[in-house]
């Protein structure tokens, strides 16, 4: 029987070819384009899923001017939102920057790199997000505000095949600051880059 229905079907094609053709043509790409959509969805859904507790990390924004949303909120907000909300177990400020970097010491000494996306974090960091490590340890981290954490292509930019740890970056106003460990390169699917 469905022998029968594919021989109907090639019989079809081949006396109504550009009928046949215009239809397959079609089908195609409307498959194609469904493909492409759910795998941007798929990406999109995925998001800071590689998180242990990602089901309980949330983003605050604030309403301005009662019609946009903007991502980041006054410094005081966090601090209150732990003290006066009992759900809230713990809040980490993120602070995003440019600067420019240039190592003390290593293969790329004295040559400055201007880096958009310099950030600043709380000592809690890394209670709320979980980031795999390569070298050292975040145990401490954070607690002095003269302390960096790189990534693994931060730290091949910086200091080459050389071990970063302990090593330092010098940034504009002539702060410097000390690596105390390398995560591994952040996937694309996060806010955090």
């Amino acid at each position: 029987m469905i022998k029968n229905y594919f021989i109907t079907a090639w019989r079809n094609i081949k006396r109504q070819k550009s009928f046949s053709v215009i239809n397959i043509f079609g089908l195609a790409i409307g498959l194609a384009c469904c493909l492409i959509l759910l795998a941007f969805v798929r990406q999109e859904l995925s998001y800071d899923h590689f998180h242990t507790n990602s089901d309980r990390i949330f983003r605050v924004a604030q309403k301005v001017d009662g019609n946009q949303n903007w991502s980041w909120t006054g410094g005081a907000v966090a601090p209150m939102m732990v003290k006066e909300f009992d759900q809230v177990e713990s809040a980490v400020r993120i602070h995003r920057t440019s600067t420019y970097l240039r190592p003390a010491d290593g293969p790329n000494q004295g040559e400055s790199f201007r880096e958009e996306k310099f950030t600043f974090a709380d000592e809690g960091f890394f209670e709320v997000f979980d980031f795999p490590l390569l070298g050292g340890t975040t145990t401490g981290v954070l607690d002095d505000p003269f302390q960096i954490l790189l990534t693994e292509s931060m730290a091949k930019k910086y200091f080459g095949k050389e071990d970063p740890i302990g090593k330092s970056l010098i940034s504009t106003g002539d702060f410097e600051f000390v690596v105390k460990c390398v995560l591994k390169d952040l996937p694309s699917n996060t806010h955090l880059d």
